[in-house]
This record gives structure tokens, C-alpha cells and sequence, in this order.
């Protein structure tokens, strides 16, 4: 796992102190919205999950 948050950290490395703790705070939204996505499968929310997530990154 630390692998993988190295990498995605590594993709969008800005150059500032907190680059890090961003990427990390996405990675982890993105993970539980899949999570809770796959735990509401067929359920309408499920799909909700994803897409308040989506939106969230895109705003950033």
C-alpha cells in the first residue's frame, strides 16, 4: 500500500509541503467511495457514492 501512495503521490507532486497529505486524503476518498460503492451494490446510493466523490475531486 505504501507503494501505491507513493505513486499517486508522485503524480501530481506540486512542489508544495502538503502535496503529500493531499494525495493521500484523495486516495482515501476514492478507495472508501469504491468500498462503500461495492457494499451497496444494486442500491441506488451506490452509484451516489461515486459521483459525490467525483465531484468533490473535480472541485479541487
Amino acid at each position: 500500500m505504501r507503494a501505491f501512495a507513493d505513486g499517486v503521490a508522485a503524480l501530481d507532486d506540486d512542489g508544495t509541503p502538503d502535496h503529500r497529505a493531499r494525495s493521500l486524503a484523495r486516495l482515501s476518498m476514492l478507495m472508501g467511495a469504491l468500498a462503500l460503492s461495492r457494499a451497496t451494490e444494486g442500491d441506488p446510493i451506490s452509484d451516489e457514492f461515486i459521483a459525490a466523490v467525483r465531484s468533490a475531486l473535480a472541485d479541487q
